[in-house]
C-alpha cells in the first residue's frame, strides 16, 4: 500500500489556455470601455452591458467556471438586488403614495411616477450589466489559480493604462484622446474627462496593488532577491497609480485613498505576527516608506487644492445637496426614476442657484442621487446588497485559512472604502466603467471569501449557508445567472442599436432614440414636407416617453414652424411648456434664446418674460455671458435685437455699479 499524499503537496490542476483567456478577457474588456471615455454615454454603456452579458454566458459554458461552492451563498445579495430592481421598475407605473408626476398631465400618454420611462429602462439594463460583472468576478475568482491570474492581469492592465495616462497628460494636458477638455485645468483625467473620477480609479487600483504587494511578500521564501522579484509588479504598479492619483489633484479621491490605505495598513498591522519573520517585516516597512515618499513628492499639487476646499463646499456642494435633498423629500418613496437626475436638476434651476447648478450632471453624492432617483424603496435594498457583500468580504478576511486570501480580501475591502468614501462628495461610480470595475472586484472578493478551496480534509466548505442550500433546491442559481446574462446581452444589444442607428426599428420605445431620429431629419440640408411630418411625429413620441425633455418640446416647436412657416399660438405654447420643464436649461439656452429673439413679434408675452429671465440668470456664467455680449449683431429681427441690447445694457450697467461699490469699499 502507498502512503497517503500530504495535503500540502497536492498541486492545483494546470490551467488551460482557454481558461486563462476567459480569466483575462473581463479585464481587457473593462479597460477597453475605460478607454472609451469610461462608457459614459448611454449607447456605450448599453454596449458594455451587452458585452458583459455575453461574457457571463461564455464563462458559464466552461465547466471549471461553473464548478464553484459559492453559488448557494448568493441568495441574500441576489434577493436584495432583485428587490431593488423591482422597486426601481415600479416607477414606470402611476401607482405610488403621491400618484404620477404632474408633468405627465402635459401629454396624453399613460402617466408614471418617474419623470421619464426611457431613463428607467436604460437604468435597469445598466444594473443588469453590473450584476453580470459581479457574477463574472464570482466565477473567475472561485479558483486559486484564476484569482491570482486575475489580480495580476488587473495590475498589468491598470499599469499600462496609468502609463498611457501619464504620457497623454504630459503631451496634451487639456485634451482627452484628442477631444478638448478645458474644465479641469490641466489635471490628469486619463480617458474619463473628469479628474475626480480618474482619482477614484487610481486610488482604488493603488489599494489593490498594495494588497497584492503584501500578499507576495508573505508568500514563499523570505530571501530578499526572491521577495524583490515577486513584488516587482505590484510595487511598480502602485508607484504608477500613486503618481496618477496625485496628478489628478482630486482632494476627495486623495482623502478617500488615504482612508482605504489606513484601513488596509491598520488591519494588516493587527493581523500579522510581526515577530515571526523580520526579513518580510523590514521589506513591508520599506515598501510603505517608498509609497509615502512618492505621495509626499508628487502630492503637493493635490494638497494645495485643499486650501479652497471649504470655499468650494460652501459655494457649490451645499447648494447641490440642499436643493436635491429637498427634491428627495418631495418624493421619498419611489423617487423620480433611474436616470432622472438631469431632468430634476433642470426643473429645480432658479436665478438664485443657476450659477451652481448649470453645469452639474450628477449629485456629487452617490447616496443622495440613489435616494432621489430610486427613492427609499429602491435605494435601501441596493445599499443592503452592497453591505452584505462587504460584510462577507470582511468576514472572509478574518476566517480564511490562506494568508494570501486574507490579505487580498483586506485589500478588496479597503478598495471599496475608497469608493464609498469618495462617493460622499463626487460621482465616480456614475461612470459605468468604474462601476463595472467595482462590481467585478466585489464579485471577486465574494468568491475568495466563500469559496471552499480552504476546505477541511473531508471537503466540507468552511461557511455552509442553509438558506443558500434551500434556494438551490427551489431554483438553480446558475440558471438565474444565465438568465441575467441573456437579458443583458439581448436588451443591451437592442437598446444600443436603437440609440446608435436611427434606422434601427424601435423595438423598445426610447425617448432618446426618437430624439435621435427627429434630430437627423431636422439637420438635413434639404428638408422635405414628409421629413417635417416625420420629425414632428418623432418629437411627439419622444415626449410621450419623456415629458421632462426640454429639447423635445423645442424640437416639436421647430418642426411645426418649419412645416407651417409661422409662429402661432401653438408654437408659443410649446415654447412655454419647455420653460415649465426647464426654465433655465443651459443645453438649449442658446437655441431657445436666438429662436425667441428672431420671432420676438410673434411669441407670446410669457415667452418674452421667460427669455429675459434666462438672459439675466445666464449673465452670471462666464461662457454664456460672453456669448450674449456678441449675440445682438447676429439677430436679424430688429425688435429682438433691440430687446437684447436693452437687456445686456442693463446688465452691464449693473456690473459697472457693482465694481464702483467694490472699489469704494477698498479705499481706506
Amino acid at each position: 500500500m502507498h502512503a497517503p499524499t500530504p495535503l500540502s503537496s497536492i498541486q492545483l490542476p494546470k490551467q488551460a489556455f482557454h481558461e486563462a483567456a476567459a480569466t483575462l478577457f473581463p479585464v481587457a474588456s473593462l479597460f477597453a470601455f475605460l478607454f472609451a471615455f469610461g462608457a459614459n454615454r448611454d449607447d456605450l454603456a448599453l454596449l458594455s452591458t451587452a458585452v458583459f452579458g455575453l461574457q457571463v454566458l461564455v464563462l458559464l459554458s466552461l465547466k471549471r467556471m461553473r464548478q464553484s461552492s459559492v453559488w448557494q451563498s448568493l441568495t441574500v445579495p441576489g434577493a436584495l438586488f432583485l428587490a431593488a430592481v423591482v422597486t426601481s421598475a415600479w416607477a414606470l407605473t402611476p401607482f405610488g403614495p403621491d400618484g404620477p408626476h404632474p408633468l405627465w398631465s402635459y401629454i396624453t400618454a399613460a402617466p408614471a411616477i418617474a419623470l421619464g420611462r426611457s431613463g428607467v429602462m436604460i437604468g435597469l439594463v445598466k444594473l443588469a450589466g453590473l450584476a453580470c460583472c459581479f457574477i463574472t468576478g464570482v466565477m473567475v475568482c472561485s479558483s486559486e489559480r484564476r484569482s491570482r491570474l486575475f489580480v495580476r492581469g488587473l495590475l498589468v492592465a491598470g499599469g499600462l493604462y496609468g502609463l498611457w495616462s501619464l504620457v497623454a497628460h504630459a503631451i496634451s494636458p487639456n485634451t482627452v484622446l484628442g477631444v478638448p477638455n478645458d474644465m479641469h485645468g490641466g489635471r490628469l483625467t486619463g480617458s474619463l474627462f473628469s479628474a475626480n473620477a480618474a482619482g477614484t480609479l487610481f486610488g482604488l487600483l493603488l489599494v489593490v496593488a498594495i494588497a497584492q504587494f503584501l500578499a507576495e511578500v508573505q508568500r514563499g521564501s523570505a530571501r530578499p532577491l526572491s521577495l524583490a522579484w515577486r513584488s516587482m509588479l505590484p510595487s511598480t504598479a502602485a508607484a504608477l497609480f500613486a503618481v496618477c492619483l496625485a496628478l489628478s489633484t482630486s482632494r476627495g479621491a486623495f482623502g478617500a485613498t488615504v482612508c482605504g490605505l489606513l484601513v488596509l495598513m491598520i488591519w494588516t498591522r493587527f493581523a500579522r505576527n510581526w515577530r515571526a519573520d523580520k526579513a518580510r517585516n523590514i521589506f513591508i516597512s520599506v515598501g510603505y516608506l517608498a509609497l509615502a515618499g512618492v505621495l509626499l513628492v508628487v502630492g503637493n499639487v493635490a494638497v494645495d487644492r485643499y486650501a479652497t476646499a471649504l470655499q468650494d463646499w460652501e459655494t457649490q456642494r451645499t447648494v447641490i445637496y440642499t436643493t436635491h435633498w429637498s427634491a428627495f423629500l418631495a418624493s421619498p418613496w419611489f423617487g423620480y426614476g433611474l436616470g432622472s437626475f438631469d431632468s430634476v436638476n433642470k426643473l429645480l434651476m432658479t436665478s438664485e442657484n443657476y450659477a451652481q447648478l448649470w453645469n452639474v450632471r450628477a449629485a456629487h453624492n452617490l447616496y443622495l442621487q440613489w435616494f432621489e432617483e430610486a427613492g427609499l424603496a429602491g435605494a435601501l435594498p441596493m445599499f443592503a446588497a452592497t453591505g452584505w457583500v462587504l460584510f462577507v468580504i470582511g468576514r472572509g478576511a478574518v476566517r480564511r485559512r490562506s494568508n494570501r486570501s486574507k490579505v487580498i480580501l483586506r485589500g478588496l475591502f479597503a478598495a471599496s472604502v475608497v469608493v464609498l468614501v469618495h462617493s460622499w462628495s463626487d460621482f465616480a461610480v456614475q461612470v459605468p466603467a468604474i462601476a463595472a470595475l467595482w462590481a467585478l472586484l466585489l464579485g471577486c472578493g465574494t468568491a475568495i471569501a466563500l469559496s471552499s478551496r480552504d476546505a477541511d480534509p473531508a471537503g466540507h466548505a468552511v461557511h455552509p449557508h442553509r438558506v443558500g442550500q434551500f434556494w438551490s433546491g427551489v431554483a438553480s442559481p446558475i440558471a438565474a445567472c444565465a438568465g441575467i446574462g441573456a437579458v443583458s446581452l439581448v436588451a443591451g444589444s437592442v437598446l444600443f442599436a436603437e440609440l446608435a442607428f436611427p434606422s434601427f426599428p424601435a423595438v423598445v420605445p426610447l425617448g432618446s432614440a426618437y430624439a435621435g431620429r427627429a434630430v437627423a431629419l431636422l439637420s438635413k440640408r434639404t428638408i422635405t414636407p414628409p421629413d417635417l411630418v416625420a420629425a414632428e411625429r418623432f418629437a411627439g413620441q419622444e415626449l410621450a416617453q419623456n415629458p421632462a425633455s426640454v429639447a423635445g418640446w423645442l424640437r416639436l416647436a421647430d418642426a411645426k414652424v418649419l412645416r407651417t412657416g409661422a409662429v402661432g399660438e401653438g408654437v408659443s405654447a410649446l415654447i412655454e411648456r419647455s420653460f415649465l420643464v426647464g426654465p433655465l436649461d443651459p443645453d438649449v439656452f442658446e437655441w431657445r434664446t436666438r429662436f425667441a429673439l428672431e420671432h420676438w413679434n410673434s411669441v407670446s408675452p410669457a415667452v418674452r418674460d421667460d427669455v429675459l429671465a434666462g438672459i439675466r440668470a445666464s449673465w452670471l456664467v462666464w461662457p454664456q455671458k460672453m456669448w450674449l455680449g456678441h449675440l445682438a449683431p447676429t439677430i436679424a429681427n430688429p425688435a429682438g435685437r433691440l430687446a437684447l441690447t436693452l437687456a445686456v445694457g442693463a446688465l452691464n450697467a449693473g456690473d459697472a455699479a457693482a465694481r464702483r461699490v467694490a472699489q469704494s469699499d477698498q479705499i481706506p
